[in-house]
C-alpha cells in the first residue's frame, strides 16, 4: 500500500488559509506558506479581501513572494493582473446584467450540456502560481439574452471560449400565453483552440482544437419547481448527442430539494458536458472513433434537511445492444453534516464524504473505477479549526493509494 501524508499543501507547499469576516459586506481570506514556481520553491504570504457594494463584489489577491536565494520576487505582468481575484456584478440569471472577471469556479452555458461547471484553473496556472483572468458576461432581458465564457481576457492566453445567444419568440411578437410565453430557444458554440480531443484509433494523438455547436430549448412550467429542457450538440469532426428532461427545486426553512432527470442519446465519439470543472487539468479528453450510439439516463437528487444535513446522489448510464458506454453506470454519492447538526456539542464540527463508482457492476471490475474522500473539520478553539482530509483510490494495477492532508484554518 502506498501512503502519502501531506500537511496543508497548496500547489506544492505548506499553507495555512486565513478567513475573517466583518459582516455581509466584507470578508478576508488568504494563505501563508510555500509554493513551487517553475520547479523552484518560494515562500508566499497572500491576503484576499472580498468587498461587496450592493450588487458589486470585488475580491483582491495581495501577495508577497520570496526565497532565501533571490529575496523578494520581482513582479511580472501576471502579478499585476492577478491583483484582482475577481470582480463580479450580480448573480447569474438574477439580473439583466451579470459579469465576473477573474477566477471562474463553475461557469455554465445554458443547461451545461456542452460547457457546465467549467473552471479556468489549468496546469499552467498551477505550475506558475497564477490564476487565469477569465470572463463571464451575460445579458438577460425580457425577450432575449446572451451568455459568454472566456478562459482568459488576454488574447495570447485565452484557449477556451463559448457563447449562447437565446430568444423568447412569443414575447418578441407580443404574445402573453401563460407558460408558453416563457419558452426560450438558444444556440451555443464552445471551443478550445489549444488542445482538442484525443481519439482512441489514432494512438491517443490529440487534435489541435475542439469545436462543439449546439441548440437548446427551455420551458419553465412551474416557476422554480419544474422546467422542461432539450439540448442537442455536435462535436465537429466527431459525433453528436441529445439530452432532454426536467429539472427544478425548492427550499424551505427545514427542507430543500433540487433535482434533474434526463434521457440521453449519445454517439460514442461525443462527450456531454465536455468542458467541465476538471477539463483544464485533464485535457485532451478521449473520445472513441466508432460510430456506435448509446441511449441512457442521467439523474440527480440533492436534499437539504434542517440546514444541517445535505445528501446528493447522481446516477448515469448509457448502453447499446447490451454494451455499456465506458464509465457507465456511474454512481456518485455525497453527504455533508455541518455544524448545525453538532450544535449540542458546542463545537464547530463539519463532516463530509463523497464516493464515486464508475463501471458499476462490471465483470471483471477495474480497481481504479472507485474513489472515496472524507473530510472532517474540528474547532479546537474559538478561532482555530483543524481539517483532516482522507482520499482513497486505486491504481490500474490494483494498488491502493491513500492520501491524507491536515490543514489549520484560522478565523476571527
Amino acid at each position: 500500500m502506498k501512503r502519502i501524508v501531506v500537511f496543508s499543501i497548496l500547489i506544492a507547499g505548506l499553507v495555512f488559509p486565513l478567513t475573517t469576516s466583518a459582516g455581509e459586506n466584507f470578508s478576508m481570506g488568504g494563505s501563508i506558506g510555500a509554493i513551487s514556481i517553475n520547479g523552484e520553491m518560494w515562500y508566499r504570504v497572500a491576503l484576499q479581501p472580498v468587498m461587496k457594494f450592493n450588487k458589486l463584489k470585488v475580491g483582491l489577491n495581495l501577495g508577497l513572494t520570496w526565497n532565501d536565494t533571490d529575496g523578494i520576487k520581482l513582479w511580472e505582468k501576471e502579478d499585476w493582473a492577478n491583483l484582482i481575484l475577481f470582480i463580479q456584478w450580480a448573480e447569474k440569471g438574477a439580473s439583466p446584467l451579470y459579469f465576473r472577471i477573474g477566477d471562474m469556479q463553475s461557469a455554465t452555458l445554458g443547461h451545461g450540456f456542452i460547457l457546465g461547471g467549467y473552471s479556468n484553473m489549468n496546469q499552467r496556472a498551477y505550475l506558475n502560481a497564477y490564476r487565469n483572468i477569465g470572463l463571464e458576461l451575460d445579458l438577460n432581458f425580457e425577450q432575449w439574452g446572451l451568455e459568454t465564457v472566456f478562459s482568459n481576457i488576454f488574447p495570447d492566453r485565452v484557449t477556451v471560449y463559448g457563447l449562447r445567444p437565446y430568444v423568447k419568440p412569443l414575447k418578441i411578437i407580443g404574445s402573453d400565453i401563460p407558460v408558453l410565453s416563457e419558452l426560450a430557444i438558444g444556440v451555443s458554440y464552445a471551443t478550445d483552440v489549444e488542445t482538442g480531443v484525443a481519439v482512441d484509433a489514432l494512438a491517443n494523438v490529440p487534435e489541435t482544437k475542439v469545436n462543439i455547436i449546439g441548440a437548446d430549448l427551455d420551458l419553465p412550467i412551474i416557476k422554480g419547481w419544474l422546467t422542461y429542457y432539450l439540448d442537442v450538440a455536435q462535436m465537429l469532426g466527431h459525433g453528436n448527442g441529445l439530452a432532454t428532461g426536467f429539472m427544478g427545486g425548492k427550499g424551505w426553512e427545514w427542507f430543500s430539494i433540487d433535482y434533474r432527470f434526463e434521457y440521453r442519446n449519445l454517439g460514442a465519439d461525443f462527450s456531454p458536458r465536455y468542458f467541465d470543472g476538471y477539463y483544464e487539468m485533464g485535457k485532451p479528453k478521449l473520445v472513441k472513433s466508432t460510430t456506435e450510439r448509446y441511449n441512457g439516463w442521467y439523474g440527480e437528487l440533492n436534499f437539504g434537511i434542517m440546514n444541517a444535513v445535505y445528501i446528493l446522489v447522481s446516477y448515469e448510464d448509457a448502453f447499446t445492444d447490451g454494451t455499456k458506454m465506458e464509465g457507465c453506470p456511474w454512481l456518485h454519492a455525497g453527504l455533508t453534516l455541518n455544524e448545525n447538526l453538532f450544535s449540542i456539542t458546542k463545537q464547530r464540527i463539519n463532516i463530509s464524504a463523497a464516493y464515486d463508482y464508475k463501471n458499476l457492476g462490471a465483470v471483471p471490475q477495474k480497481p481504479d473505477d472507485q474513489m472515496m474522500q472524507a473530510r472532517v473539520s474540528y474547532g479546537v478553539s474559538e478561532n482555530v479549526d483543524i481539517i483532516y482530509v482522507y482520499t482513497q483510490k486505486y491504481a490500474p494495477d490494483g494498488q491502493r493509494i491513500n492520501s491524507t492532508s491536515i490543514e489549520t484554518k484560522l478565523h476571527f
